[in-house]
């Protein structure tokens, strides 16, 4: 298996999966997915057996201690989140 960053080259992939492992009406679109990776593009990564797309994952850092429908609905969100010393 291997495991990698996703692009904005993988969101063909990731809406597809997404449409067919959340009922319609709870799925993502493929338009969040593109403001997700404008804005936080480190949150995506795929896995792939041999050439086969097998799943990916994609979230954001929170302080939250539980998520809200805000999270999924806010794309703005998403953002990058680390000590100043680490920039990148």
């Amino acid at each position: 298996m291997t495991i990698r960053q996703g692009t904005k080259e993988d969101i063909k992939i990731i809406s597809a999966a997404e449409a067919v492992s959340f009922p319609a009406a709870e799925a993502a679109s493929e338009g969040s997915f593109i403001r997700r990776m404008e804005l936080y593009p480190q949150g995506f990564w795929l896995s792939f057996e041999g050439d086969s797309f097998i799943g990916f994952v994609n979230g954001m850092e929170s302080d939250e201690a539980d998520l809200s429908d805000d999270m999924y609905e806010n794309a703005r969100l998403y953002k990058k989140d680390v000590y100043k010393r680490y920039p990148g």
